[in-house]
Protein backbone atom coordinates (compact mmCIF):
# COMPACT_ATOMS: atom_id res chain seq x y z
CA UNK A 1 0.00 0.00 0.00
CA UNK A 2 0.81 3.44 -0.54
CA UNK A 3 -0.37 7.14 1.12
CA UNK A 4 -0.45 10.51 -0.02
CA UNK A 5 -1.22 12.90 2.07
CA UNK A 6 -3.31 11.18 4.21
CA UNK A 7 -4.99 13.06 7.13
CA UNK A 8 -5.99 11.77 10.82
CA UNK A 9 -9.21 10.81 11.94
CA UNK A 10 -10.12 11.03 15.78
CA UNK A 11 -11.74 8.01 15.56
CA UNK A 12 -8.90 5.54 15.64
CA UNK A 13 -10.97 2.56 13.52
CA UNK A 14 -11.70 5.59 10.59
CA UNK A 15 -8.49 6.62 8.40
CA UNK A 16 -7.68 4.03 5.22
CA UNK A 17 -9.23 0.92 4.94
CA UNK A 18 -8.26 -3.06 4.07
CA UNK A 19 -10.36 -4.77 5.65
CA UNK A 20 -11.87 -7.89 5.20
CA UNK A 21 -15.59 -8.55 6.77
CA UNK A 22 -17.35 -11.61 7.22
CA UNK A 23 -20.22 -13.07 9.62
CA UNK A 24 -20.91 -15.80 11.50
CA UNK A 25 -23.00 -17.42 13.85
CA UNK A 26 -20.36 -19.23 15.57
CA UNK A 27 -17.95 -16.55 16.25
CA UNK A 28 -20.09 -13.20 15.68
CA UNK A 29 -19.56 -10.16 12.88
CA UNK A 30 -15.69 -9.63 12.55
CA UNK A 31 -13.79 -7.05 10.38
CA UNK A 32 -10.11 -7.47 10.84
CA UNK A 33 -7.92 -4.91 9.28
CA UNK A 34 -4.35 -4.08 7.78
CA UNK A 35 -2.45 -1.54 9.64
CA UNK A 36 -3.31 2.02 8.77
CA UNK A 37 -1.04 4.88 8.46
CA UNK A 38 -1.13 8.76 8.00
CA UNK A 39 0.59 11.08 5.87
CA UNK A 40 2.64 10.60 2.88
CA UNK A 41 4.67 7.26 2.44
CA UNK A 42 5.76 4.90 -0.11
CA UNK A 43 4.77 1.59 -0.78
CA UNK A 44 5.32 -0.61 2.00
CA UNK A 45 4.10 -4.39 2.51
CA UNK A 46 0.83 -4.94 4.98
CA UNK A 47 -0.73 -8.04 6.29
CA UNK A 48 -2.74 -9.49 8.76
CA UNK A 49 -3.39 -12.74 9.67
CA UNK A 50 -6.82 -13.81 11.56
CA UNK A 51 -9.09 -16.90 11.85
CA UNK A 52 -12.01 -17.35 9.30
CA UNK A 53 -15.05 -19.42 11.25
CA UNK A 54 -16.01 -22.72 9.03
CA UNK A 55 -19.70 -21.40 9.13
CA UNK A 56 -18.34 -17.79 8.13
CA UNK A 57 -20.80 -15.96 4.90
CA UNK A 58 -21.22 -12.84 3.44
CA UNK A 59 -17.19 -12.49 2.38
CA UNK A 60 -16.49 -8.84 1.72
CA UNK A 61 -13.12 -6.93 0.89
CA UNK A 62 -13.09 -3.28 1.41
CA UNK A 63 -10.14 -0.78 0.07
CA UNK A 64 -11.30 3.13 0.50
CA UNK A 65 -10.94 6.01 2.83
CA UNK A 66 -13.04 6.68 5.45
CA UNK A 67 -14.03 10.14 6.98
CA UNK A 68 -10.29 11.20 6.07
CA UNK A 69 -8.95 12.95 2.74
CA UNK A 70 -5.73 12.11 0.37
CA UNK A 71 -4.87 9.25 -1.87
CA UNK A 72 -4.45 5.58 -1.06
CA UNK A 73 -3.48 2.63 -3.59
CA UNK A 74 -3.20 -0.73 -3.17
CA UNK A 75 -1.70 -3.61 -5.40
CA UNK A 76 -1.09 -7.36 -5.59
CA UNK A 77 -3.58 -7.76 -3.35
CA UNK A 78 -3.70 -11.17 -2.40
CA UNK A 79 -5.80 -13.83 0.43
CA UNK A 80 -4.27 -16.65 1.55
CA UNK A 81 -5.44 -19.71 3.17
CA UNK A 82 -2.58 -20.82 5.64
CA UNK A 83 -2.06 -23.93 7.94
CA UNK A 84 -4.20 -23.67 10.92
CA UNK A 85 -4.02 -24.97 15.04
CA UNK A 86 -6.40 -27.53 15.28
CA UNK A 87 -6.68 -27.89 18.84
CA UNK A 88 -6.89 -30.19 21.49
CA UNK A 89 -9.57 -31.91 23.19
CA UNK A 90 -10.63 -29.92 26.32
CA UNK A 91 -11.54 -32.09 29.16
CA UNK A 92 -13.48 -30.23 32.45
CA UNK A 93 -11.83 -30.26 35.15
CA UNK A 94 -13.43 -32.83 37.91
CA UNK A 95 -12.84 -30.77 41.06
CA UNK A 96 -15.68 -27.58 42.18
CA UNK A 97 -15.41 -24.30 41.21
CA UNK A 98 -13.03 -22.22 43.39
CA UNK A 99 -15.30 -19.82 45.29
CA UNK A 100 -12.38 -18.14 46.66
CA UNK A 101 -9.41 -17.26 44.92
CA UNK A 102 -6.19 -19.50 44.99
CA UNK A 103 -3.36 -17.24 44.34
CA UNK A 104 -2.93 -13.80 45.25
CA UNK A 105 0.50 -12.05 43.71
CA UNK A 106 2.82 -10.08 42.06
CA UNK A 107 3.93 -9.68 37.48
CA UNK A 108 7.59 -7.81 38.08
CA UNK A 109 10.97 -7.67 37.65
CA UNK A 110 14.27 -6.90 39.43
CA UNK A 111 17.13 -5.30 37.51
CA UNK A 112 19.39 -5.73 40.42
CA UNK A 113 18.19 -9.69 41.70
CA UNK A 114 15.79 -11.01 44.81
CA UNK A 115 16.66 -10.55 48.21
CA UNK A 116 15.32 -12.14 50.87
CA UNK A 117 13.44 -8.37 52.30
CA UNK A 118 11.56 -8.84 49.17
CA UNK A 119 9.87 -12.07 49.66
CA UNK A 120 9.50 -10.95 53.77
CA UNK A 121 7.48 -8.03 52.37
CA UNK A 122 5.38 -9.67 50.25
CA UNK A 123 4.98 -12.35 52.52
CA UNK A 124 2.96 -9.46 54.42
CA UNK A 125 1.17 -8.86 51.47
CA UNK A 126 0.12 -12.81 51.29
CA UNK A 127 1.41 -12.81 48.37
CA UNK A 128 2.01 -16.62 46.84
CA UNK A 129 2.73 -16.76 43.26
CA UNK A 130 4.85 -14.55 41.47
CA UNK A 131 5.23 -13.97 37.93
CA UNK A 132 8.83 -13.23 37.17
CA UNK A 133 9.99 -11.47 34.25
CA UNK A 134 12.92 -12.93 32.21
CA UNK A 135 14.48 -9.12 31.07
CA UNK A 136 17.77 -9.13 29.29
CA UNK A 137 17.85 -5.26 30.30
CA UNK A 138 21.31 -4.43 28.34
CA UNK A 139 22.45 -7.61 27.60
CA UNK A 140 22.86 -8.29 23.99
CA UNK A 141 20.47 -11.07 22.69
CA UNK A 142 20.66 -10.43 18.67
CA UNK A 143 21.77 -13.81 17.72
CA UNK A 144 20.30 -17.02 19.07
CA UNK A 145 23.62 -18.21 20.56
CA UNK A 146 23.96 -14.33 22.66
CA UNK A 147 19.99 -15.38 23.47
CA UNK A 148 20.63 -18.67 24.60
CA UNK A 149 23.64 -17.56 26.51
CA UNK A 150 21.58 -14.93 28.37
CA UNK A 151 18.88 -17.90 29.16
CA UNK A 152 22.13 -19.68 31.07
CA UNK A 153 22.93 -16.64 32.91
CA UNK A 154 19.32 -15.85 33.96
CA UNK A 155 18.79 -19.53 35.28
CA UNK A 156 21.44 -19.04 37.46
CA UNK A 157 19.36 -15.76 38.61
CA UNK A 158 15.86 -18.23 38.51
CA UNK A 159 17.64 -21.09 41.24
CA UNK A 160 18.31 -18.54 43.72
CA UNK A 161 14.66 -16.88 43.45
CA UNK A 162 13.12 -20.44 43.81
CA UNK A 163 14.91 -21.15 46.90
CA UNK A 164 13.70 -18.29 48.70
CA UNK A 165 10.45 -18.59 46.87
CA UNK A 166 10.13 -21.85 48.64
CA UNK A 167 11.29 -20.69 51.67
CA UNK A 168 8.49 -18.31 52.38
CA UNK A 169 5.53 -20.64 50.59
CA UNK A 170 5.86 -18.81 47.06
CA UNK A 171 5.14 -20.49 43.62
CA UNK A 172 6.63 -19.12 40.43
CA UNK A 173 5.34 -18.67 36.98
CA UNK A 174 8.51 -17.95 34.44
CA UNK A 175 7.67 -15.50 31.94
CA UNK A 176 9.63 -14.81 28.84
CA UNK A 177 9.34 -10.71 28.31
CA UNK A 178 11.08 -10.63 24.95
CA UNK A 179 11.59 -13.53 22.37
CA UNK A 180 14.48 -14.13 19.36
CA UNK A 181 13.97 -11.32 16.79
CA UNK A 182 10.91 -9.97 18.41
CA UNK A 183 10.46 -6.11 18.79
CA UNK A 184 8.83 -3.83 20.97
CA UNK A 185 4.97 -3.10 18.71
CA UNK A 186 3.26 0.52 19.39
CA UNK A 187 0.91 -1.05 22.22
CA UNK A 188 4.56 -2.41 24.37
CA UNK A 189 3.57 -5.99 22.99
CA UNK A 190 6.00 -8.48 21.13
CA UNK A 191 5.80 -8.44 17.74
CA UNK A 192 6.63 -11.21 16.91
CA UNK A 193 9.49 -12.31 13.91
CA UNK A 194 8.75 -14.63 10.97
CA UNK A 195 12.16 -15.73 10.67
CA UNK A 196 12.05 -19.33 10.74
CA UNK A 197 15.77 -19.31 12.21
CA UNK A 198 14.24 -17.03 15.52
CA UNK A 199 11.24 -19.02 15.87
CA UNK A 200 13.67 -22.31 16.15
CA UNK A 201 15.61 -20.59 18.62
CA UNK A 202 12.63 -19.84 20.85
CA UNK A 203 12.03 -23.74 20.89
CA UNK A 204 15.40 -24.31 22.03
CA UNK A 205 14.74 -21.87 24.77
CA UNK A 206 11.89 -23.31 26.32
CA UNK A 207 13.82 -26.82 25.81
CA UNK A 208 16.96 -25.44 27.98
CA UNK A 209 14.51 -24.17 30.63
CA UNK A 210 12.21 -27.33 30.36
CA UNK A 211 14.96 -30.10 31.25
CA UNK A 212 16.17 -27.69 33.72
CA UNK A 213 12.94 -27.24 35.79
CA UNK A 214 11.81 -30.39 35.04
CA UNK A 215 10.24 -31.72 38.21
CA UNK A 216 10.76 -28.49 40.27
CA UNK A 217 7.56 -28.23 42.93
CA UNK A 218 7.54 -24.51 43.00
CA UNK A 219 7.37 -23.62 39.17
CA UNK A 220 3.87 -23.47 39.07
CA UNK A 221 3.06 -22.24 35.16
CA UNK A 222 5.44 -21.23 31.99
CA UNK A 223 4.51 -17.89 30.06
CA UNK A 224 6.22 -19.10 26.37
CA UNK A 225 6.20 -15.47 25.35
CA UNK A 226 4.41 -12.07 26.69
CA UNK A 227 2.02 -10.64 24.49
CA UNK A 228 2.23 -12.29 20.81
CA UNK A 229 1.62 -10.34 18.01
CA UNK A 230 1.34 -11.65 14.51
CA UNK A 231 1.39 -7.89 12.90
CA UNK A 232 2.40 -8.31 9.51
CA UNK A 233 2.47 -11.90 9.22
CA UNK A 234 3.18 -13.52 5.71
CA UNK A 235 2.98 -16.77 4.88
CA UNK A 236 5.72 -18.69 3.64
CA UNK A 237 5.45 -22.65 3.30
CA UNK A 238 9.11 -22.24 4.18
CA UNK A 239 9.25 -19.60 6.69
CA UNK A 240 7.74 -18.99 9.90
CA UNK A 241 4.52 -20.19 11.47
CA UNK A 242 1.42 -18.18 13.40
CA UNK A 243 1.41 -18.02 16.89
CA UNK A 244 -0.87 -21.02 17.68
CA UNK A 245 1.44 -23.24 15.45
CA UNK A 246 4.62 -21.95 17.61
CA UNK A 247 3.18 -22.36 20.88
CA UNK A 248 1.87 -25.88 20.33
CA UNK A 249 5.62 -26.67 19.38
CA UNK A 250 7.05 -25.08 22.34
CA UNK A 251 4.13 -26.84 24.51
CA UNK A 252 5.56 -29.99 23.42
CA UNK A 253 9.53 -29.54 24.05
CA UNK A 254 8.03 -28.68 27.66
CA UNK A 255 6.46 -31.64 28.22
Amino acid sequence: MKGKDLSSSAMPYFNSKLKLSFKSKSGGDQNPEAKRKTGTYDWWKAARVFTVPEDASDIQITIGLQDVTGSYWVKDLKVICIPVYEGQAYTPSKDPLQKVPKFRGIDTSRRDGWKEEDFIELKKWNVNIIRYQMLPFKTPIDTCEKFLAWIDIEMQKIDAFLVLAEKYGMKAVIDLQVGPGTNNSELGSNQMSWDKRDQDCLIEVWRKLAAHYKGNKNIYAYDILNEPREDDYVYDPNGGVEWQLLAERAVKVIR
